[in-house]
């Protein structure tokens, strides 16, 4: 059967960035000085110190509101779940080219390649000071990583993973109709399952679906668990299988899965670190 690997390999990234701290850099709190500031807090009553939090708050200018919303924000990306492409190994194809001719067809040869190494503080950084204001207008999502100023588009991502995108009248995935399930699962499972209500057991999948899931979850549909694939995530591996009926442009599928990354992992550390 055959394997995939995960690749997860730090190196140059989006733009070089480091974060280094001397012992200089670092100002120790004296005793004196922390022994001062616990007392004043202590010396106020909770329900008066909590009070005077909330009237802050209620007061609270517009511009005030938005400074703290962003501060929010981007502490609270490094606490995300993070999610790297994954390579399919070519070691594993003596006997079995099926995944190979399937990648081949939809033009994704790049996941067979040893995949490059990213840096993880830029690819934080990057969806820190996302911009997706102009996805409607240009198709362009912008970021700024070590001040430096960051442009990604569909084309970028193609251009990235030697992939042709298809004509624009010809691509008929995703559509708005969700593709007939029994379709799905009579072409998915070796043996039909009882229930077919997701999510989907990969453990029971015919053995190209098995790595197809797993292709599928790490480097075009970030979302939820690899062992339990919900019914989107089906609806696109059999799109993937069936590509004389389907087509995708998965350039714009990825573009689109990062302007909607809030309920998804941080992905694409090793396509974003240079698309």
């Amino acid at each position: 059967m055959v394997r995939t690997k995960i690749v997860a390999a730090k190196g140059k990234g989006i733009a070089s960035s480091s974060r280094q701290e001397s012992e200089e850099d670092i100002v120790e709190e004296s005793e004196h000085n922390s022994m001062e500031e616990d007392s004043d807090e202590d010396s106020t009553p909770l329900e008066s110190r909590t009070g005077k939090r909330e009237i802050r708050r209620k007061h609270r200018t517009p511009e005030e509101m938005e400074a703290d919303a962003k501060l929010d924000w981007v502490e609270s990306i490094p606490l995300k779940d993070f999610k790297s492409e994954r390579q399919v190994s070519r070691r594993s194809f003596v006997n079995d080219n099926d995944i190979i001719i399937l990648l081949e067809n939809q033009g994704l040869r790049f996941w067979a390649r040893a995949l490059r190494g990213y840096n993880e503080v830029g690819f934080i950084e990057f969806y820190q000071n996302l911009d997706t204001s102009e996805v409607l207008t240009n198709g362009k999502i912008k970021s700024k990583v070590n001040n430096k100023k960051i442009e990604v588009d569909a084309e970028a991502i193609a251009k990235y993973l030697s992939y042709k995108r298809p004509e624009g009248d010809l691509v008929n995935f995703s559509r708005s109709e969700p593709i007939d399930f029994d379709a799905i699962i009579n072409d998915m499972y070796t043996t039909i399952p009882s229930i077919g209500v997701p999510p989907h057991k990969p453990g029971k999948f015919k053995d190209i679906y098995r790595v197809l899931n797993q292709v599928v979850h790490c480097n075009l549909y970030p979302h939820g668990a690899e062992n339990k694939p919900s019914k989107r995530s089906a609806e696109i591996m059999y799109a993937f299988m069936n590509d004389t009926e389907y087509r995708a442009d998965w350039a714009r599928f990825i573009f689109e899965q990062i302007v909607d990354f809030k309920g998804i992992r941080l992905a694409w550390p090793v396509v974003l670190s240079r698309a």
